[in-house]
């Protein structure tokens, strides 16, 4: 498990790789409203992705990022 979200991280943390993650999270409708079945599987992929895969598990600094994002 630690291997794997040092490989995750060690790709997504790169400028491209962060580009790559954020067109993977918008394909998976974490960041729109779902208007299907479909796409809310594809959201709760997204939030798997995250926590699971990357290993984020500390939601109030990501809330702070996001809050910060819309401050630049």
């Amino acid at each position: 498990e630690r291997e794997m979200y040092r490989l995750f991280n060690e790709v997504f943390r790169t400028s491209s790789g962060r580009k790559v993650l954020n067109i993977i999270l918008d394909d998976l409708h974490f960041m729109r409203p779902c208007s299907s079945m479909e796409q809310t599987a594809l959201a709760n992929y997204a939030k798997a992705l995250i926590t699971d895969r990357l290993g984020i598990k500390n939601f109030l600094n990501m809330t702070d990022a996001i809050i910060a994002c819309g401050h630049e």
